[in-house]
C-alpha cells in the first residue's frame, strides 16, 4: 500500500506586517481571491496525493483555524498541536515531533505555489539512493517575491549554501529563492532538535548542516508563485501556466469573525491547471 503524504503546516505566526488584518484573525486565514491562503495549501496536497495527514502547528489566534476546517478537509487528515507562545519557525515546527512517521513536508502559510511541485519534491527524493539525502528544498527561479527569505545556492541538484539572512550577496546569478517549503527526513528532525534553543529557524541548521556533509537536493520552481506579507500582497491574481479566474477582493476571516465560517465553502475558488 502506497504510504499516506505527512506535512507539518506552520500556522502560529502574528502576521504583524499585516497589520490591522490580523487583529482579530490568524494571518492563513486572510483571503485570497476569496479563499484563506490555508485552502490553497489543503487544495494542492488533494490534488497531487489524493489524500494526506497534516499537523497544523498553531499559536496565534489558532482557533479561527479550527473552526473553520476541523479534523478533515476532504481526503486530508488534520491534527492539531498548540502552543500560544510566540515560537519561530524550528521550535513551532517540533512541537510536531512523534507525531509523523517517515519523510514529511514542512510549509509556511504565507506562500501560494502550483500544486505540481509537491509531487516534484516527492519524486527526487524517492529517486535519491537511501540514506543519501536529508531532505528536498523548494527553491524559486524567480527571487522577487519573499525578499527576507533565505536565498539558495546549487551546483547541480544538489544545495550547497544557503545565505539565511539579509543583507545577501546577489553576485551569483543563478541563485534561487527559499520558499519556506521543504520535504525532509526524519533525520533532519533529530537535526533540528539538536541545536541551541537559541537558534530560531530552519535554514540557518541545514546551511551548518551541508557545511559538515549533509546533503540536500534542490527541485527547482520556474512557475508563479505568490508570498504574502502586507495587505496589498493580497490583491493579487493567482495565475498558473496562464489560467486565471475571476479577482475577487474578499477577507475570508470577515465572514469568520462576524458570521458563519461554513461560507468558506460557497465561495468560488480560483481554477488552477
Amino acid at each position: 500500500m502506497k504510504p499516506e503524504i505527512s506535512a507539518v503546516v506552520l500556522a502560529g505566526g502574528l502576521g504583524s506586517r499585516m497589520n490591522v488584518l490580523t487583529k482579530n484573525c490568524q494571518k492563513s486565514m486572510l483571503g485570497v481571491e476569496g479563499q484563506p491562503i490555508l485552502h490553497y495549501i489543503f487544495e494542492g496536497l488533494q490534488s497531487e496525493f489524493g489524500s494526506a495527514k497534516v499537523v497544523i502547528a498553531t499559536g496565534y489566534r489558532g482557533e479561527d483555524i479550527t473552526k473553520a476546517f476541523g479534523n478533515r478537509y476532504r481526503n486530508i487528515h488534520l491534527e492539531y498541536v498548540h502552543d500560544s507562545r510566540h515560537l519561530e519557525v524550528r521550535k513551532r515546527l517540533l512541537l510536531a515531533d512523534g507525531l509523523l512517521e517517515g519523510p514529511f513536508f514542512v510549509m509556511g502559510t504565507d506562500v501560494i505555489i502550483h500544486s505540481s511541485q509537491y509531487s516534484n519534491m516527492v519524486q527526487i527524493f524517492n529517486t535519491a539512493p537511501p540514506n543519501e539525502i536529508y531532505g528536498v528544498i523548494s527553491g524559486a527561479i524567480d527571487i522577487k517575491p519573499a525578499p527576507t527569505h533565505a536565498l539558495i545556492s546549487t551546483e547541480g541538484n544538489k544545495v550547497i549554501e544557503i545565505q539565511t539572512y539579509p543583507p545577501f550577496d546577489y553576485t551569483n546569478p543563478s541563485l534561487l529563492r527559499d520558499m519556506s517549503l521543504w520535504y525532509f527526513d526524519q533525520r533532519t528532525l533529530h537535526l533540528l532538535k539538536e541545536v541551541p534553543s537559541s537558534e530560531l529557524n530552519i535554514s540557518p541548521v541545514l546551511n551548518e548542516a551541508i557545511k559538515h556533509g549533509v546533503e540536500y537536493m534542490i527541485e527547482k520552481y520556474h512557475d508563479n508563485w505568490y508570498h504574502f506579507a502586507t495587505p496589498e500582497d493580497l490583491q493579487v491574481h493567482i495565475n498558473f501556466h496562464g489560467i486565471v479566474d475571476a479577482k475577487r477582493n474578499v477577507r475570508f476571516c470577515h465572514s469568520l469573525v462576524g458570521g458563519n465560517p461554513d461560507t468558506i465553502y460557497i465561495i468560488n475558488k480560483v481554477i488552477i491547471d
